[in-house]
């Protein structure tokens, strides 16, 4: 049975000395994280421990990491929980998990309510003999890798297990030579929150291919951390949100990162304009649009970016995302969920092999369907249609899909518009009225916006779209909040409006 840690343990042997991790300003080599790995294995097995599933307390340290590798090469499911979030969600997501044992970096504390059956500290030092990896014993057979939760529309956060041949199909993508090139000798960015699935990419990937991952700080300044760390450490592979061209727009013309060669992008929409002021910057890379919810195993549609082909298939100044991996199927359905012909605007359904067919632990199957074909899909929730050269063009999320005037608006058009004349970051939201309707608000990343600045982007807006799409509140904000996915948080933006609207 396949497990994420199979190849990292090949690597030990074929690349010792290699660089593995670089965490906190310090490199680990495969054999020096082996050694951290075994000795957590051993405090495992001195345990007992015989879960299916082991919690980790994630922080910003090697002993996390080590944990991951330490779990998934023991043979159990890993669940990460991330330290920064409430007490009383970390609590509900073990709760639910039914984990009774929990792993944590040995100079951090875990709060009370956490400390569940068992919690087992790691430590970043040993001594003794080396471990031969030939010599790692598996002691369990999960089918499942890793359990992740995601927000849920009840509020009560929904959990996601992916078992192992569902990880193994993922990596078989990127493992084919005509996708991709990978070597020993590349340098990975990892970039995420351990709790979002795009991490398990950014981290197993170059532990696969005996290459070395670059952790990035977590940090109230980590858009520009990102690029300090790709340009000093010369790394050549990135994956990050489109979130982080808005950030650093105005430091566009000044990079030259000339040994990225590859430059992937997921979890948000990638614009096309912006897309092609960050490829003047990386010069050597190729740039890939990735999709992928975190029910398909982290990525499972990939588009190859080129200026002008991109820019004539470009709809809304959005960047497709394009074609399924080739172990996945898709079908598009309607407001009744029918089939429809994929050219027709409709809501993605996903079935193959890195496809879930249930949350964990829960009889709801409102976003799974069984259609006409008789297979089991998952319904993302995703508004797409396909293009005359077969790439899947994203629209919009269903949920954000909203009527106004009994008018059908999709905000991405109005956004697609307004970056003709707004230069600062921005994003369009909605608020309900009195009467409990939707209004259209535009957030601006500036100090403040005095009336004549509001009236002449008002009659811009008059002049390109038609009165019920142009916004009916423009609000300046200093920084627009974002999740721990680094995508933008509406829910905390509607809470700012209201906190600090005057009318």
């Amino acid at each position: 049975m396949f497990r994420l840690s199979d190849r990292f343990i090949q690597n030990c042997t074929l690349f010792p000395s290699n660089n593995a991790l670089f965490i906190n300003e310090k490199y680990y080599t495969y054999s020096e994280l082996l050694q951290l790995t075994h000795i957590v294995i051993l405090s495992l097995k001195n345990e007992n421990i015989t879960d299916e599933k082991i919690a980790i307390y994630c922080s910003d340290d090697v002993e996390t990491y080590v944990a991951i590798l330490a779990v998934t090469i023991y043979g159990a499911c890993y669940l990460p929980v991330n330290s920064k979030n409430p007490v009383h969600y970390n609590a509900e997501i073990l709760l639910n998990s039914d984990v009774k044992t929990i792993l944590y970096a040995g100079q951090k504390e875990i709060p009370t309510q956490l400390k569940i059956h068992k919690s087992i500290a790691v430590n970043s030092s040993y001594e003794g003999s080396p471990i031969q990896p030939k010599n790692l014993e598996r002691f369990l057979y999960q089918e499942y890798a890793y359990l992740l939760y995601t927000s849920g529309s009840t509020g009560k956060p929904k959990g996601v297990a992916i078992k192992n041949e569902q990880i193994e199909s993922f990596f078989n993508f990127f493992n084919l030579k005509d996708q991709f090139y990978f070597t020993d000798k590349d340098r990975f960015i990892q970039v995420f929150e351990l709790t979002f699935d795009v991490s398990v990419f950014s981290f197993f990937m170059p532990l696969n291919i005996g290459a070395c991952c670059y952790v990035v700080p977590q940090n109230s300044m980590r858009f520009l951390e990102i690029i300090r760390m790709i340009k000093e450490h010369s790394i050549t592979v990135s994956i990050f949100v489109p979130t982080l061209i808005n950030h650093i727009e105005k430091y566009l013309e000044e990079l030259h990162l000339p040994k990225l060669k590859y430059s992937f992008f997921i979890g948000d929409k990638l614009v096309h304009s912006l897309t092609s002021r960050w490829s003047s910057a990386i010069p050597n890379a190729e740039i890939i649009n990735f999709y992928g919810p975190t029910e398909a195993t982290v990525m499972c549609s990939y588009y190859r970016w080129e200026l002008n082909k991109s820019e004539n298939e470009s709809e809304n100044d959005i960047v497709p995302i394009g074609k399924l991996f080739p172990s996945l199927r898709f079908e598009i359905i309607d407001a009744n969920d029918k089939i429809i012909p994929p050219y027709q605007l409709g809501e993605l359904c996903l079935y193959g092999d890195q496809v879930i067919q249930n949350y964990f632990k829960s009889t709801n199957k409102d976003a799974f369907i069984q259609l006409e074909n008789k297979q089991l899909y998952y319904k993302t929730g995703d508004l797409v249609h396909v293009n005359e050269l077969g790439n899947l063009i994203f629209y919009s999320r269903k949920d954000r899909q909203i009527k106004i005037n009994s008018h059908r608006i999709e905000i991405n058009e109005i956004e697609a518009i307004l970056r003709k004349k707004i230069t600062n970051t921005f994003c369009v939201s909605t608020f309900k009225n009195l009467k409990q309707l939707d209004e259209l608000i535009l957030f601006i990343e500036t100090d403040k916006l005095n009336n004549s600045e509001i009236e002449e982007i008002i009659a811009f807006l008059r002049n390109e779209l038609p009165d019920f799409m142009i916004p009916k509140v423009i609000q300046p904000i200093q920084s627009l909040p974002l999740n721990s996915n680094q995508k933008i948080d509406y829910n905390q933006l509607n809470q700012f409006y209201f906190s600090n609207k005057s009318i």
